[in-house]
């Protein structure tokens, strides 16, 4: 699970950029 958050974290960074 832990995996799954870090993706969506690292994705919602880039939609932010």
């Amino acid at each position: 699970m832990e995996f799954s958050i870090g993706r969506a974290v690292f994705r919602k960074r880039l939609w932010t950029a």
